[in-house]
């Protein structure tokens, strides 16, 4: 056993050297700064000889190389550490839009990435951290296997001397087996058990007149091979011996009980005693239990597969954060300037109903992003009372523009009663993945989808294979069925496990169903599912039904609140967003004066603060962020307000924006009257 050592906690940073080569002298001395702020040795290097000459002296934890360098760059960097030092963990830092590149250090075997320029440190830390976190585990991982290799030769050694004695020592075998400490069986010619000893009997889980005088043809205990196979009665070990006139050593097997019990894993050694014509007259089997050094072993590959589905979802996690600040920003234009377009429009043009659509879908596209960071950061997401039939109706029209007409849909879905406590976004996730793998399953495109939604109570079949499902409650029950290919028993165990998948290389990513069955769980709900080869699969979907007076009272159009001429100070680097968020809240009756560069902005309220009655600054800009931003404003004018928007997943911003000075966190995207409200809340707050 590996006893908790500091080898094997989170390194002290004070003795972390870290290697931080860049060309920039700005990045380096930023970087260097604030790592060494939090207690890391730095060593700086300027360009990538420089660094490979620090490598080749210095005993290093971690290196930061930029991949843009002149002469020896930091893929030449890369390569020469995976040739040099390979277990030495390397991050590279890439400029913005050069993806491709990062892509390619990644794999050349970097393990991580960082995109300049950092808006916040706090994503130099995290990396370096996560990095030297994976660096400590996979050590550990390296020690824990040397350790149970170092046992299995110890163990192997003793059997191996423990066998050799007993050889030599035939003549008081009894004597010895009585003392024993592994199980040993004498059968005689026909393979009857003549002598057991007590570790046998525990072994095999009978007593001793169940043993004695059996054969090994008597149904008694089951054996089966490492690979899992059952063995026949001529492959049992007694009856090799018999059969060869040849010992086995070392032979691993499984054995199953009489009582069925926890399976015992062992190794059989097995010997031939020989009569003065060289007949075998009876066979001597020693058997070890290995069980808790199979089940070590199997505790390891189960670790090892947690860390690398860990991996997985940590880069899912780290792409989706990473790619939600463009969407998000992308999302924003589109409801904006589809706003602004609603606005232009004569009352009852057509083309208003199209806009409206657009509305509808940037709206579930902004809904999709939240619930995709949600998914990858295991955030609770917030419930409200919702009727999913609509949903569910909403849904199908959807899926029926996109399923070919040869596979035929038919609903069931009551009309009332089917109010749950749940997420519109998730549970149109649910339909969508249970019914695009219902289409896949029907070969050809040829079939019949079932899709019902009613109020039961759960078959006991259902109860008795879910723990939380109770038969005495009333649930919305969401069926999904299918007359397509069907599962066999591989696959049914295998189904929910993350990144599973049956569909070809590209074609899936193996998280449908993962997805769906965490979201049920966490609507305190279950999923049972019913699947025969050849001919089809079915799902049910159970999720606690709640009375329908807990749906909230449909409110009256409420007026979207105008400003009285004050003056706002608007920041935004994305030039298109600026644009229509200045129409916007021109049109809401306010003054503004727009910028899409943080330190103009500061230069613009420096000259006369007193004019602004408001600041609406983006969080990530070049030059100066805003809370930076806002930090220098406030230096100059400490009562005037000032409205953050970001299209980043920030949870620390989100939850302590006050704390950071500022009066209000906005999400993009964002509706006009989103922002309309929060502004008039800053003004006559």
């Amino acid at each position: 056993m590996i006893t908790d050592n500091k080898d094997t906690m989170m390194p002290d940073p004070a003795k972390i050297n870290i290697l931080l080569i860049d060309d920039e002298k700005n990045v380096r001395k930023s970087f260097s700064a604030c790592l060494e702020d939090y207690g890391y040795t730095v060593i700086e290097a300027e360009n990538g000889k420089q660094g490979l000459d620090v490598l080749r002296k210095r005993n290093l934890d971690l290196v930061l190389v930029d991949l843009k360098m002149p002469e020896v760059d930091g893929f030449m960097v890369l390569k020469a550490i995976q040739s040099e030092s390979p277990h030495t963990p390397v991050i590279v830092v890439s400029g913005m839009g050069i993806i491709e590149d990062v892509v390619s250090a990644v794999r050349q075997g970097a393990w991580d990435f960082i995109i300049k320029p950092l808006a916040d440190m706090g994503i130099l830390l995290h990396s370096v951290e996560k990095v030297l976190e994976r660096a400590r585990l996979i050590k550990d991982n390296k020690l824990y296997r040397e350790h149970l290799e170092d046992e299995v030769k110890k163990r192997t050694v003793a059997l191996e001397k423990t066998t050799e004695a007993l050889r030599e020592s035939e003549e008081h075998y009894r004597h010895l087996i009585e003392n024993f400490i592994e199980g040993v069986f004498v059968h005689d010619a026909d393979t009857t058990v003549v002598f057991v000893n007590k570790p046998g009997l525990t072994l095999f889980g009978v007593n001793e007149k169940m043993m004695l005088g059996k054969k090994a043809e008597d149904p008694f205990w089951s054996f089966y091979a490492e690979d899992g196979r059952k063995l026949t009665y001529d492959e049992y070990p007694v009856n090799r011996v018999i059969r060869e006139k040849k010992s086995i050593v070392n032979l691993v097997v499984k054995l199953v009980r009489p009582d069925q019990s926890e399976p015992v894993w062992a190794i059989v050694n097995a010997f031939p005693e020989f009569d003065k014509n060289q007949n075998v007259k009876q066979v001597i089997e020693t058997y070890i239990d290995i069980t808790i050094r199979k089940n070590m072993e199997e505790d390891l590959r189960s670790l090892e597969k947690q860390i690398y589905q860990a991996q997985k979802l940590e880069a899912i996690g780290t792409l989706a954060s990473g790619i939600a600040h463009d969407f998000n920003n992308i999302l924003s234009s589109i409801i904006g300037y589809a706003e602004l377009a609603i606005d232009n429009l004569p009352e009852k043009s057509p083309a208003l109903k199209d806009l409206d659509e657009v509305m509808n879908a940037a709206d579930r596209a902004s809904d999709l992003v939240r619930q995709i960071l949600a998914f990858s950061r295991h955030q609770k997401t917030e419930y409200v009372a919702v009727d999913i039939s609509s949903i569910v109706k909403e849904t199908m029209k959807l899926l029926r523009a996109s399923i070919p007409s040869t596979i035929e849909i038919r609903t069931d879905i009551q009309s009332s009663g089917s109010v749950v406590y749940a997420d519109q976004t998730q549970i149109y996730q649910i339909i969508m993945n249970l019914c695009t793998n219902a289409y896949h399953a029907m070969e050809g495109g040829l079939g019949i989808l079932d899709v019902i939604l009613e109020s039961v109570f759960p078959e006991s079949s259902h109860v008795s294979k879910c723990l939380r499902l109770k038969s005495e409650n009333m649930y919305l029950r969401l069926t999904v069925k299918d007359n397509g290919c069907g599962m066999d028993e591989s696959i049914r165990e295998r189904i929910f496990d993350p990144f599973f998948t049956t569909k070809e290389k590209g074609q899936g990513t193996g998280l449908g169903l993962a997805t769906v069955k965490n979201i049920v769980k966490e609507l305190e709900g279950d999923i049972v599912f019913e699947s025969t080869p050849g001919k089809g699969t079915a799902f049910y979907i159970y999720i606690p039904q709640i009375d329908e007076k807990a749906l909230p009272v449909d409110q009256k159009i409420s007026l979207v609140p105008m400003g009285n001429n004050e003056h706002l100070l608007l920041v935004d680097d994305e030039k298109i967003i600026l644009g229509f968020e200045e129409t916007m809240i021109r049109r809401l009756n306010y003054r503004v004066t727009a910028t899409s560069k943080s330190n103009e902005a500061l230069e613009r309220f420096r000259a006369d603060p007193a004019q602004f009655d408001l600041v609406i600054t983006d969080l990530t800009m070049p030059g100066m962020t805003g809370l930076k931003l806002a930090s220098e404003i406030h230096a100059i004018r400490k009562d005037i307000p000032v409205i953050l928007t970001t299209g980043f997943s920030d949870g620390d911003i989100s939850e302590r924006f006050m704390e950071y000075g500022f009066s209000i966190f906005l999400k993009k995207p964002f509706t006009r009257k989103e922002i309309a409200e929060a502004i008039h809340q800053v003004l006559e707050g």
